[in-house]
């Protein structure tokens, strides 16, 4: 019986529609499914899935940049200024359009988690641009390879060089690639919302740098200022819900640190001279962004609290210290005692003595003291005869 192409098409689609959705992948299926792959085989391996669990102290937290479906030259230009404003060094830029990558979707943050694990990325930014939502960048952060929290914020204005007019005359002063910046945020919006706690969160871990245990003030040449202001564009009201009236726009501008004379002296602590106190004077050097507070999903309770877990040792020092140290246990009496593996020894190379050498030796010695007495017994009677 032959069957015609018309009917081939209506049966290949009614078996797509009977597929399952897409959506109706789980994060905890999906999480479920990867864990029971990937299952270590050797010592090493292991190590290295251990390696890319949610560490401790984490010091390098990359980013993940990638775009939607259809973006705008306003999407591409900002993209590049949050990647360097962070450091070019810990992002990793993707430019492959991912028309399946919708985080506050059901089932659209699959391959993104997927990228995020290949990467080993914790954070992402997802530029995408629509009729609904024009200019629109999605940030958000992945904890254990899943989904943690997502923040959307529209575009609306973007100077690579920044906003502030500059003096042709004055030169524009040189900011270290890949500096620790100084972060300010001013805004009661950051302390009053949820949305506002998240944004400071989120452009936090976005901005901070390399954590360090010491900074050099010195070498401190830039800043970061964050300030949560009311909308002043025509465009406002687009995303933003009137339960949070006191959020608007988050202006960010990435300005150099300037250090000029002040005339000014602070007492030393320790007695000695006086130390002079500069002026700091902050040049607006770009890039610098005005960013529209959109949609945002926060992560569950439950995950929330594991993922801010400390520990219970006053530093960080302190527990890796500790848990570099294997094969330990402490003991109420003796302390802390370890384990130490000792190879076995071959004891076929091993130089015995012979049995028969030895009652050889035992006979000599017992003749020897055999004769020693024998020898101070005639002396002794020699004696007795000359008295």
């Amino acid at each position: 019986m032959a069957i015609s192409r018309r009917s081939t098409n209506k049966a290949t689609k009614a078996a797509h529609k009977a597929k399952k959705p897409m959506g109706a992948v789980t994060l905890a299926q999906a999480g479920a499914s990867i864990a029971a792959t990937r299952k270590p085989k050797t010592a090493r391996g292991a190590r290295i899935l251990k390696q890319k669990e949610p560490q401790l102290v984490e010091k390098v937290k990359r980013a993940l940049m990638l775009f939607g479906g259809k973006s705008s030259q306003l999407l591409k230009d900002a993209m590049l200024g949050i990647a360097t404003v962070k450091g070019k060094e810990d992002v990793v830029r993707l430019a492959r359009r991912n028309d399946g990558v919708r985080p506050l979707e059901a089932g659209g943050e699959v391959l993104l988690e997927k990228l995020a694990r290949q990467w080993e990325c914790g954070l992402f930014t997802l530029a995408t641009h629509s009729k609904k939502r024009p200019n629109n960048i999605t940030v958000g952060r992945v904890y254990d390879g899943n989904l943690y929290d997502v923040l959307e914020m529209a575009v609306q204005r973007y100077e690579a060089n920044g906003f502030a007019e500059k003096d042709a005359s004055v030169p524009i002063p040189n900011v270290a690639p890949n500096s620790k910046p100084m972060m300010v945020f001013s805004g009661a919006g950051f302390e009053r919302s949820a949305r506002g706690k998240l944004a400071k969160n989120v452009l936090v871990d976005l901005f901070r740098g390399r954590i360090v245990d010491n900074v050099n003030l010195a070498g401190v040449d830039r800043v970061v200022l964050c300030f949560l202001g009311p909308d002043s564009g025509a465009a406002a009201g687009n995303n933003v819900s009137d339960d949070e009236p006191d959020e608007g726009v988050v202006y960010v501008r990435h300005c150099a640190v300037v250090l000029k004379k002040s005339g000014q002296n602070a007492p030393s602590m320790d007695g000695g001279r006086p130390i002079h106190l500069p002026y700091v004077h902050l040049v607006d050097v770009g890039p610098s962004f005005e960013f529209r507070l959109g949609r945002y999903r926060l992560p569950p309770p439950e995950v929330a609290k594991e993922a801010c877990r400390r520990s219970l040792k006053p530093s960080d020092k302190a527990a890796e210290r500790k848990a570099s140290l294997k094969n330990t246990e402490s003991d109420e009496l003796e302390g802390r005692v370890g384990r130490m593996y000792a190879p076995r020894q071959d004891l076929s190379d091993l130089q015995a003595v012979s049995m028969k050498r030895m009652a050889a030796r035992e006979r000599r010695l017992a003749r020897r003291e055999r004769e020693d007495e024998e020898e101070e017994e005639e002396e002794e009677e020699e004696e007795e005869d000359d008295n």
